[in-house]
C-alpha cells in the first residue's frame, strides 16, 4: 500500500504537450450552476479550487461554454461571447493553478439545442429546419452568413480563453455537420 503512488499509473504525471499534469485524474465539464450572468464569480471558483486542493490534475470549466448571443445557457453554463468573461476566466485559473490543477474550458455554440426565449430571445439556428426533441423548437437554417459568424465567434471566444489563461477544449461545432441534424 505504502507504494501505491509509485505503480499506480494513474497517479503518475502525464505530459499532454506543454502541460505535463499531476497524475491522470481528470474532472470532466458540466455545469454546476454557480454562474451569475453568465461569468464564474467566486461561488464557481471555490468549487473548482476545491477539486484543485483535492487532487484532480485537471478541471474542466463551462459545461460546455457558450459563445454567441443566439446560443443563450440553458443548463446554466458560462457565457464568453464576449470581453466581460477575461477576468473571470483569470482569477478561476490562478485560483486552480496554485493548488497545483490544470484548466481547460469547453466552448460550444448550442445550434437548434438551445430556446429562444432566454438571453437575446434570437433564434436558434440548425443545419437544417428540423425540431430538436428536448427543447421541442425548430430552428431557422443556416446560411452562409451563420457559418460564418459561428466560426468567427468560435475563434474569438479561443481568444478570450487564452487571455484568460485557459486551455480551449474540444469545440462543438461538429454537431452542426451531423448528417442526422442536417437534410441538405
Amino acid at each position: 500500500m505504502a507504494n501505491t503512488k509509485r505503480t499506480d499509473p494513474l497517479l503518475e504525471p502525464f505530459q499532454l504537450r506543454h502541460l505535463t499534469l499531476r497524475n491522470r485524474i481528470f474532472s470532466s465539464a458540466h455545469a454546476p450552476s454557480y454562474v451569475e450572468d453568465g461569468h464564474p464569480r467566486d461561488r464557481y471558483r471555490l468549487y473548482h479550487e476545491e477539486k484543485a486542493k483535492g487532487g484532480v490534475a485537471l478541471t474542466m470549466i463551462g459545461g460546455s461554454t457558450n459563445i454567441a448571443p443566439d446560443s443563450p445557457s440553458v443548463f446554466g453554463q458560462l457565457y464568453a461571447g464576449d470581453d466581460s468573461i477575461i477576468p473571470w476566466f483569470q482569477q478561476l485559473t490562478a485560483g486552480v493553478q496554485q493548488h497545483g490543477a490544470a484548466i481547460m474550458c469547453q466552448i460550444t455554440h448550442m445550434g437548434r439545442r438551445t430556446v429562444t426565449d432566454a438571453g437575446h430571445w434570437l433564434p436558434a439556428i440548425g443545419p437544417s429546419v428540423l425540431r430538436e426533441r428536448a427543447h421541442r423548437g425548430y430552428p431557422k437554417a443556416m446560411e452562409q452568413e451563420d457559418i460564418d459568424r459561428v466560426i468567427a465567434q468560435f475563434c474569438d471566444t479561443a481568444v478570450r480563453c487564452q487571455q484568460g489563461a485557459s486551455t480551449v477544449s474540444n469545440c462543438y461545432l461538429t454537431r452542426i455537420c451531423w448528417a442526422s441534424f442536417s437534410r441538405r
